[in-house]
This record gives C-alpha cells, sequence and structure tokens, in this order.
C-alpha cells in the first residue's frame, strides 16, 4: 500500500475516532507556467545547446490540488482541533516537477486562554534539476563535440523536505495580544547523488500579535534563529571535507494588517 492511500485511510479513521463532526474542503488550481524550472535568461539563452538545460527549457500547464480536513475532539475536557492536510502538484509537460505533500495540524487549549501547537508537513521528490557527476567535470568542459547526458554520468537531484513545529502561546499583554515560543526542526534529504547537501535545521521562533478592536487591525512581531547542520560533511567521501553547506540564520519580520467587512490590507 503507497503512503499517500495510507493517509487517505487515517482521514476516514479520523473522521470516526476523532469526532463526528468534520469539515472538508478542497481546492484546485489551473495554471500556466512559462519557466516551471525557474532558470535565468542566461540559462535560456545557453540551454540550445548545454547538455542538461535544453529538456528543462519549456513552458507547461499545471493543476494543483488540495484537500484539507479538519475535525476536533474533547481531549483532557477541552476541545482539540486537527486538521490533516493533503496537496498534489501535475506539470503536463515536465513530469519531474508533478509531487505530492502532507501535512497535519494539532492545537490544544491548556487553560486561560494558552494554547500548545503542533504541525508536521512532508514533500517528498522535490525536484531541482539534472547535474553532472564532478567525476566528469573536467571531461565534460574539455570535449569539442557534444555528449550525451548518460555519457557524462548526469543524474536528477531531488530532495525530501520535513518541517516540524512545537509551539507555545499565550496572552500575557492586553488588547487580546498573545505571545508564541515555538521551536522548529527542518531536514532536507537529498537523493543518493547528492546527499552531501543533505540538512537539519533546528531553530527558535519568538512572535508577538497584538489586535486592536476599535480600528480592526492587527500586526505581527516576530525573531527566528535557525541553525543548519551539513550532516554529511566530513564522511567517507573526500570531496565533501570542503563542501559545508551549513549556516545559521537570523530573520526579524514585521508585518501591519487592517481589515473591515469589505477589504483587508496590509504591508510586512
Amino acid at each position: 500500500m503507497s503512503f499517500k492511500n495510507i493517509f487517505i485511510l487515517f482521514i476516514i479513521f479520523g473522521s470516526f475516532v476523532l469526532g463526528q463532526k468534520f469539515d472538508l474542503n478542497t481546492y484546485a488550481t489551473l495554471g500556466y507556467d512559462s519557466n516551471p524550472m525557474k532558470l535565468s535568461e542566461d540559462e535560456l539563452d545557453e540551454s540550445t545547446h548545454d547538455l542538461f538545460l535544453n529538456k528543462y527549457n519549456i513552458d507547461s500547464k499545471y493543476l494543483k490540488l488540495s484537500l484539507r480536513f479538519k475535525t476536533s475532539k474533547k481531549i483532557f475536557k477541552r476541545k482539540s482541533k486537527f486538521e490533516f492536510g493533503f496537496k498534489r502538484n501535475f506539470y503536463q509537460n515536465l513530469s519531474q516537477k508533478t509531487n505530492f505533500g502532507l501535512s497535519f495540524r494539532w492545537t490544544q487549549p491548556i487553560g486561560n486562554y494558552q494554547y500548545l501547537k503542533f504541525n508536521y508537513s512532508y514533500t517528498p521528490d522535490i525536484f531541482l534539476r539534472e547535474f553532472n557527476d564532478e567525476a566528469f567535470s573536467s571531461y565534460y568542459y574539455e570535449v569539442e563535440e557534444p555528449l550525451d547526458a548518460a555519457s557524462l554520468g548526469a543524474y536528477e537531484c531531488y530532495f525530501n523536505l520535513g518541517k516540524t513545529m512545537i509551539a507555545y502561546e499565550s496572552p500575557y499583554f492586553k488588547n487580546k495580544s498573545r505571545l508564541s515560543i515555538a521551536y522548529t526542526y527542518e531536514t532536507q534529504y537529498y537523493n543518493k547523488y547528492f546527499t552531501e547537501f543533505d540538512l537539519r535545521i533546528n531553530g527558535i521562533k519568538i512572535s508577538y500579535i497584538a489586535k486592536k478592536d476599535r480600528i480592526k487591525s492587527s500586526y505581527n512581531v516576530s525573531y527566528t534563529f535557525n541553525y543548519a547542520e551539513n550532516i554529511t560533511l566530513n564522511d567517507d567521501s573526500p570531496h565533501r571535507s570542503f563542501m559545508d553547506r551549513g549556516y545559521t540564520e537570523n530573520r526579524l519580520k514585521v508585518s501591519y494588517e487592517y481589515k473591515n467587512k469589505k477589504y483587508k490590507v496590509g504591508i510586512s
């Protein structure tokens, strides 16, 4: 049984176990992308004679489907909310970009308007592009006549993206303001030809959300620190000893929003 079928059965099981009442929302987007690989102008100009990019210098129609299943269940005498999500992207002319994703959210009230939140999402087989093997690089640039990609050891690059967040939220301030402290964990695991880029990312996010009922406005200030570890650095492959993809990141975001019955505007 495939992972997608297991997830669908999990949704059906959840509707009976977690609660009898549930909401099911579906979304569909049909569009056209003139540059699905997001190639630069230089790459587009040069891809006519490039062994790897020419096959991706195409446009494509796409269909994006999204399904969200929401239900609730009393846990510890408090109403817990659950959301299961499934998305599927189809690209007509670029099959490598076709993939799916799963998500799960759990919001647990713990009293006095305080909440514990858990979010998880997983998207496998995110396609970047095709690369030639490093061992063949010098030969590739010295040949006078073009060779086919297979003879150069070309491989398609994919990675699996997993994201987890655990957050605590509490109304410590006045005017319906809230403070949120979250721990985040993200993994980026590549297919076997590109494991030198594997990452594990640990992060802390602190957010302050303020709302003012009289003028129906709100603003959000958040700070995030991420530490990304290149987990395959200095392993048994010699060329990985000088390719550290790890990094640290500091991110500050400020946003403001105003809304009424007719419209909503904002800036960040």
